[in-house]
């Protein structure tokens, strides 16, 4: 039975992983923290994600279904495409990200209005209701491989941001770089 909890918004095995890699004075996080990655070749796989845009007036990211899907296609990276229309829209972002090595990451989340971050089957920061600007940070143990992503964001009114940054250690959070990012064919 798998124990679930969050404090302060970081889930108990993300926080657990964060304690051993404090212990291990900067070494690498043990394996049995740390996430396993899916096999895929890489000749399976194209760099980018796919995106799915959606039309409608959202209050939270579980309204972007099937019935309000616009377009599919490919993007780069995570953030507005700036072919949207100005509000009442939302985006899918998903795919693969290829962490280039078995450690600890740190993501960070920027939405207005709302948006999620799963990795693999967990959801791993959730702005998913209506809000202002919001900002969600969680930590991970990835082992180095693909691991599944997937972002929803949903712009109802007003402001409009979607980012994500990721950061190791005690380096400076960058935006999640395109070549970690991949789809398949």
């Amino acid at each position: 039975m798998a124990v679930r909890a969050r404090i302060r918004g970081v889930a108990l095995p993300a926080l657990i992983a964060m304690v051993v890699g404090i212990v291990a004075c900067g070494r690498e996080v043990p394996d049995v923290d740390l996430r396993a990655p899916v096999e895929i070749e890489s000749r399976d796989v194209l760099p980018g994600l796919e995106i799915g845009y959606y039309e409608g007036s959202f209050t939270s990211t579980a309204g972007l279904t099937r019935d309000s899907l616009r377009r599919v296609g490919a993007v780069p990276r995570i953030g507005l495409t700036g072919t949207e229309r100005p509000q009442r829209f939302g985006l899918r972002f998903s795919g693969y990200m290829r962490v280039p090595e078995s450690a600890l990451y740190t993501f960070e989340l920027t939405s207005d209005d709302g948006a999620y971050l799963a990795i693999g089957d967990q959801v791993v920061i959730n702005i998913g209701d209506l809000s202002d600007l919001s900002i969600g940070t969680a930590s991970i143990g990835l082992k180095k491989g693909y691991h599944p992503i997937r972002v929803l964001y949903f712009q109802a009114v007003g402001e409009r941001e979607l980012k994500l940054t990721v950061r190791q250690n005690e380096t400076e959070p960058e935006e999640v770089p395109a070549s970690w990012l991949y789809f398949r064919r």
